[in-house]
C-alpha cells in the first residue's frame, strides 16, 4: 500500500476507488474490474465493500465526493490517479481531460499543479513508448 492511501480514512479509501471506478467507466474500460479489486485489497477494502459503494452517476456527485477530503495531498493524490487511470491507454479524449480539470479545481486543486500532474504522465508515456523503441531497434 503506498504511503497516500495508507493515511487515509476508510471513507477516503472508498472515495479514492469511487474516483478511479468513475473514470474506468466514463473511458467505458468496465474490464478493467479486476483491477479496481485488486486496488482494493491493497487499500484494505473488501470485494464486499467494494461492491456496495455507491456509483458515481455524474461529474457533481464526484465533486461532492471529492470535497468531502479535508487534505489537499489526497486530493491531489486522486486527482493524479485519475489522470494515469485516463491516460493508461495511451489516450484521453478532450471530455476525459474537461472533466479531470473540472473536478480539480472544483476540489481546490489550481490548474497549473493539473497541468503539471498531465505532463508528468505524458513524460511517462513517453517513456514506456522509448524503452518499447530500445528492444525493437536494430532488430
Amino acid at each position: 500500500m503506498n504511503t497516500f492511501t495508507a493515511d487515509m480514512t476508510e471513507e477516503e479509501k472508498n472515495i479514492y476507488l469511487q474516483a478511479l471506478k468513475y473514470v474506468l467507466e466514463a473511458n467505458n474500460t468496465t474490464s478493467n474490474n479486476d483491477f479496481i479489486s485488486d486496488l482494493a485489497q491493497k487499500t484494505g477494502v473488501t470485494k464486499k465493500q467494494l461492491r456496495e459503494l455507491p456509483k458515481v452517476e455524474n461529474i457533481d456527485m464526484l465533486i461532492k465526493l471529492i470535497r468531502k477530503i479535508p487534505n489537499i495531498r489526497k486530493k491531489r493524490f486522486i486527482i493524479r490517479e485519475m489522470i494515469m487511470l485516463a491516460m493508461a491507454d495511451h489516450e484521453i479524449s478532450d471530455k476525459e481531460m474537461h472533466d479531470i480539470y473540472k473536478v480539480g479545481t472544483a476540489v481546490g486543486i489550481k490548474e497549473e499543479k493539473i497541468n503539471d500532474f498531465f505532463l508528468w504522465a505524458a513524460q511517462g508515456l513517453e517513456w514506456q513508448v522509448e524503452g518499447i523503441r530500445l528492444i525493437e531497434k536494430d532488430l
